[in-house]
């Protein structure tokens, strides 16, 4: 007993012995093996701080452990960290590493990893690490007493692991955070099973910077029969959870040298529309916070066959939802009676033999039930074939938009289909695409802070028949405008599909028209009040743009037309749309107490808007033509001490201003003004006339059928010579006003010598030195200048004349006056425009020489900041300066496209 005792004692003394003595013997050993043939297999980075030899954890065996351990590249991805954890332990095998001098690894347990997967768009990924045996380094050495590390690995666990992938090639970045994983199997065999568990607490997946997968979880529990000799790996038992999804998968993978042969089945048994729902992309997640869902769903799918780079597998996809409810806190009821028959095909996995089949899909909104089928085949060139009937309140799903100060109602009843391919569509084969049906509208009202004033419509009804919708009616309203139309519309498909020209012919009414109600804020308003501090107190506004890719033909009535403090009355006639361009036709209309006939355009094309009109007035009132009419207050300020009635027949052509009013600097205009009988009543004007030229009789001017011939250019009105009696003397005036109100006018008063009075001749012997001038008539020569509200008036000479010709004589020489007038002012104009285009040219030189710095300066900061941010994100090192200043220059490129784009606008603008 005794002596059992003591061998039981020796054996304890001798285990103790060698569990403490073991690892202090074989630590540095070991740890040189390791850093060697790390540094012979691989081309990065080993490091690590504290290395541990014990035979605790897996006893037998040894566990070799490091703290704070990490692979670190070299290459492209010199600095950047693949892999680090917290610790990492290794089982390793006491037999094998004492009798046969190997390190053999049984199992693995890495704490708190973090793996960063890159791969560049050139193809290059950090992982790629493994050194051909050909290139050993020169400089490793063997152990002194031999020694390998092979790998029988029973086991593997990750505990709190976090995993990012980002491919730059494809745009696709996967990130894995809270891993835990085990998996075990006798990887010493060929042919075993490997049993894994695990879960992954948050899954992130974005495609080209949209997140479609996010806060995601997954568990699953699966055992893989693993055939390593022939790389075929299938699926025995398994169960997968991603989120509340629960998922089934049967089949095989098989990797051989030209290909992958597979064979899945799959299918969610249980599932329901809510868990279906949960794995909506986390871009919408907001959008779905509070919804409550049931129902019965379906889902399952196979997929089969090779891929390579030349064949793809065929698959199938099936999708039904039955008794379907969904509640959301935005919708005032609940979509009921939900149901869903969707099909996906593809007999050899490649868009052109890939089918989708939605046979059914129905839904019911309170009493509105709506229903819709659609087959779509060859997604290479799909064809398709659409079918919907039903009705949709929009006010019920307006709360889905979440846009404040939203109002959208109406009520739509659509009975619709349409087939075709889009080979047709984009060779606009329109014909060939057979679109039928009706849709109606209803109690419609859109309103919105974006909009100056809502949209509503009362009842619309439009029928499709191919390319062409016939518009039976059409009642409504925009703003203040209520409206009537009916009339057809022609290639409806080329302009939503390819923004090609709409056509139509249409019978319009409106009870009225407010021009200011559609100026909009003008472009680029919105973008200088984000880059100033301090948004401007009135925003300027712009003209009403015509889109070119409209042509109508309107037969137009509209009752009133306020355009600035202007009323038109009763507009009828035929309006031309056309390439942004509105023409009118004989369009009548009443106002200013007459009747006006219009022919011209507006066309907003150019830059700046341009207008081209031929007028034809009667009977207009002079005094509310003034009162209404800007132009005539600042080309013809007279008209305010003229009363009584005109007509003209003016042409006039120019441009506009942002707010829609002539830029008169641009006006040029000719025709002919007509006075029936008129008053005239300025006192001051004829004091100051009789003081020049001494005549007592020169008030009470006689406007009965007068004529005046006028032009309008260089911004002035040009008067030619017209005949007026002013008292008892013919008079003559020709001249201009501009539109700063200066005047510069020419009055010849005929004196007849009989009644040339003591204080005439006096200023006339004073003017010219002779007593006594020959002749029956004395031409008096004035000339008027200054401003019209404070004109001054002086006398410019004398002339006799016989009586019979001084009238011709007069006109002749004043016209001649004018005309030279006008040339005058039309070249210095011509010249003024230069020079404010020299220098409006040198200040956008000077302004886009600054703002490239600023541009350079901005891109370079913006790149620093992002390509550290992109490094960040995937762990990369500071100090890796190749991959940093790779990212540095793609970022900057991107803000360089985008800034430039920018720029363009901003210069065609």
């Amino acid at each position: 007993m005794k002596k059992a005792f003591k061998i039981f004692l020796g054996i304890i003394l001798f285990l103790i012995v060698s569990i403490v003595l073991i690892p202090i013997l074989f630590k540095n050993k070991i740890k040189e093996i390791v850093i060697q043939e790390f540094a012979k297999q691989t081309t990065s980075t080993l490091y690590f701080d504290g290395f541990k030899v014990s035979l605790f954890g897996n006893f037998p065996d040894l566990t070799v452990s490091l703290g704070d351990f990490g692979i670190v590249g070299t290459g492209v991805f010199e600095g950047d960290t693949l892999v680090s954890a917290k610790s990492f332990a290794a089982g390793v095998g006491l037999r094998e590493y004492l009798f046969d001098d190997q390190i053999v690894v049984k199992n693995i347990d890495l704490n708190s990893p973090n793996i960063t997967i890159l791969t560049l768009e050139d193809g290059l990924a950090n992982y790629d690490i493994m050194r051909p045996s050909e290139e050993v380094p020169e400089a490793i050495e063997e152990p002194a007493e031999g020694g390998s590390v092979n790998f029988g690995i029973q086991s593997i666990n990750i505990t709190n692991g976090n995993f990012i992938y980002y491919d730059q090639s494809i745009g696709v970045l996967t990130e894995l955070a809270q891993l835990d994983l085990s998996g075990t199997g006798n990887f010493e065999d060929d042919i075993f099973d490997l049993v894994t568990k695990g879960r992954i607490g948050d899954i992130e997946v974005a495609y080209d910077g949209t997140y479609y997968l996010s806060r995601k979880s997954l568990d699953l529990e699966a055992i893989i029969s693993m055939d390593l000799p022939n790389s075929k790996y299938t699926f025995k038992e398994n169960s997968f959870k991603l989120n509340s999804l629960p998922l089934e998968i049967d089949g095989y993978l098989q990797l051989l040298d030209d290909r992958m042969d597979m064979d899945f089945k799959f299918g969610s048994p249980g599932v329901t529309i809510k868990s279906l729902i949960s794995l909506i992309p986390g871009v919408y997640a907001s959008s779905l916070e509070g919804l409550q869902a049931n129902g019965n769903v379906t889902f399952d799918g196979a997929i089969s066959g090779a891929y390579s780079d030349t064949e793809m597998p065929s698959f199938n996809l099936g999708l039904a939802v039955a008794n379907g409810n969904i509640q959301h806190p935005q919708l005032p009821k609940p979509i009921q009676n939900a149901a869903m028959n969707l099909q996906v095909q593809s007999e050899k996995g490649t868009m052109d033999k890939t089918y989708i089949d939605l046979s059914k899909l129905h839904l019911e909104v309170g009493n509105n039930p709506f229903d819709a089928t659609l087959a779509l085949k060859n997604l290479d060139n799909p064809e398709w074939d659409f079918k919907t009937n039903g009705q949709i309140n929009l006010e019920e799903f307006v709360g889905l938009l979440e846009q404040e100060g939203l109002v959208l109602k109406g009520q739509i009843v659509a009975d619709l289909s349409s087939k075709g391919k889009m080979s047709d569509l984009e060779a606009e084969r329109y014909q060939a695409l057979p679109t039928q049906g009706t849709l109606s509208l209803k109690g419609f009202e859109y309103a919105s802070p974006d909009l100056p004033h809502a949209v509503t419509i009362a009842s619309t009804q439009a029928s499709f028949n191919n390319n062409e919708v016939v518009l039976s009616e059409y009642k409504g309203s925009l703003g203040s405008t209520n409206l009537d139309v009916t009339g057809k519309l022609q290639n409806m498909l080329g302009f939503a599909f390819n923004n090609e020209v709409l056509t139509g012919q249409l019978t319009a009414h409106a009870d009225q028209l407010i021009v200011s109600e559609w100026m909009t804020e003008e472009e680029g308003a919105e973008e200088a009040e984000a880059e100033s501090e301090e948004a401007p107190a009135d925003e300027p506004t712009e003209v009403v743009r015509i889109p070119e890719n409209i042509n109508f033909k309107l037969r137009s009535t509209i009752d009133k037309v306020v355009y600035n403090k202007l009323n038109l009355n009763s507009l009828q006639g035929n309006i031309d749309v056309a390439e942004g361009k509105i023409s009118l036709v004989n369009s009548g209309l009443k106002t200013l107490g007459g009747d006006l006939v219009l022919n011209g355009s507006y066309d907003t094309k150019p830059e700046q808007p341009e207008f081209d009109m031929n007028i034809s007035a009667k009977q207009m009132s002079i005094a509310q033509s003034f009162e209404s009419v800007d132009m005539v207050q600042k080309l013809a300020p007279i008209a305010e001490q003229v009363s009584g009635m005109f007509g003209m027949g003016f042409s006039i052509s120019g441009g506009l201003t942002a707010d829609m009013m002539p830029d008169y600097t641009t006006l040029n205009g000719s025709g002919l003004i007509e006075l029936a009988k008129a008053g005239f009543d300025n006192p001051e004007l004829f004091s100051k006339l009789s003081t020049v030229t001494k005549l007592q009789k020169l008030d009470n001017p006689v406007l009965d059928k007068l004529k005046m011939q006028a032009e309008i250019s260089a911004g002035r009105l040009f008067i030619k010579p017209f005949d007026i009696k002013l008292g008892d003397y013919m008079t003559t005036i020709a001249g201009s006003t501009g539109i700063d109100g200066s005047v510069d006018y020419e009055f010849r008063v005929i004196v007849p010598a009989g009644e040339v009075g003591a204080q005439v001749n006096s200023l006339i012997s004073s003017f010219t030195g002779s007593d006594v001038l020959s002749g029956k008539n004395v031409v008096m020569n004035l000339g008027m200048t200054g401003q019209f509200n404070d004109p001054q008036f002086k006398l410019k000479g004398v002339e006799t004349e016989d009586g019979k010709s001084v009238g011709g004589a007069v006109k002749a020489s004043l016209e001649a006056k004018v005309e030279e007038k006008k040339q005058e002012l039309e070249k210095e104009l011509e010249k003024k425009k230069q020079e404010a285009k020299d220098s409006l040219n040198n200040v956008i030189e000077a302004k886009k020489d600054s703002l490239q710095n600023q541009l350079d300066s901005l891109v370079n900061k913006k790149a620093d900041t992002l390509s550290t941010v992109i490094a960040e994100k995937l762990g990369i090192k500071k100090d890796s300066a190749k991959v940093l200043e790779e990212a540095k220059d793609k970022a900057k490129n991107a803000l360089e496209n985008l800034l430039k784009k920018k720029k363009k606008k901003n210069d065609n603008n």
